[in-house]
């Protein structure tokens, strides 16, 4: 779930998406076609893309891969977002880096080199070399965050909230997980059949980590099986929302450990 918190289009929450829901889930490479999430705004005549996401189970680490390309289309002319996102996470929590490209619609390009290493004292994060503060013990990484949603799913629990940090800002957020009622694959992709048919809609709602009782800094939503294999999500991208379908999925080979 791409959020609108990282160079003025977003920070990357799709990639949060796609942490460990088991102790070994499988090893995925997915292709999703991208198309207008509900009514354009105005000045938008159009909009499209296309994502690719890929996840490598290794024996000490997740890594994920995420790449997006969306087309806006205002007064007959095209304008392309590109946005690359790959993240390592050790498997046992305790450290993260990741690196976030973005190629905006007006042609600049920003990157981002982002590390979070488990302390005593919390989680210390640093920015591009510079260290930019602390979040509290508690802070869970998405692996872990998902992982913890998926059970609540499966757990048929209505949700929870807990800290997250995924990259998108200096510091973690908390987050409130709404779950929905299991509901059965009905789309079509090509490639494997997906291993888990059922999923559950998922619905994020991201605060700023002190704030209580404020409006949400954002809200998506994504469907989501017990592989934290996405189905299908919004993403909050500007000028318009996107909504993201499977269109293809290859499993890959499991390591062994």
């Amino acid at each position: 779930m791409i959020r609108t918190l990282f160079a003025a289009v977003g920070a990357f929450c799709l990639i949060a998406s796609l942490g460990a829901a088991q102790d070994a889930p499988p090893s995925y490479e997915a292709d999703y076609r991208l198309f207008a999430a509900g009514r354009l705004p105005a000045g938008v005549e159009d909009a499209y893309g296309r994502m690719r996401v890929t996840r490598r189970m290794t024996c000490a680490s997740i890594a994920e891969t995420q790449t997006l390309e969306a087309v806006f289309v205002s007064g007959g002319r095209q304008s392309t977002l590109t946005q690359r996102v790959s993240a390592t996470t050790r498997r046992d929590q305790s450290g993260m880096r990741m690196t976030l490209t973005q190629r905006g619609l007006s042609g600049e390009t920003t990157t981002r080199r982002i590390s979070a290493e488990r302390t005593e004292a919390g989680v210390a994060l640093d920015f591009d070399g510079r260290s930019v503060g602390t979040a509290p013990p508690e802070t869970l990484f998405p692996s872990a965050f998902f992982a913890q949603a998926a059970r609540s799913a499966a757990q048929d629990e209505a949700g929870f909230e807990a800290l997250l940090f995924d990259g998108a800002g200096p510091d973690a957020f908390r987050v409130s997980v709404n779950i929905g009622g299991a509901r059965s694959y009905a789309g079509s992709h090509r490639g494997d059949p997906l291993a888990r048919a059922e999923a559950w809609p998922i619905r994020l709602s991201y605060f700023a980590r002190e704030d209580r009782g404020a409006r949400a800094l954002l809200t998506t939503e994504t469907v989501m099986d017990a592989d934290a294999v996405i189905h299908a999500a919004v993403l909050p991208l500007a000028p318009a929302a996107l909504r993201a379908e499977l269109a293809a999925l290859r499993y890959l080979d499991a390591p062994t450990c």
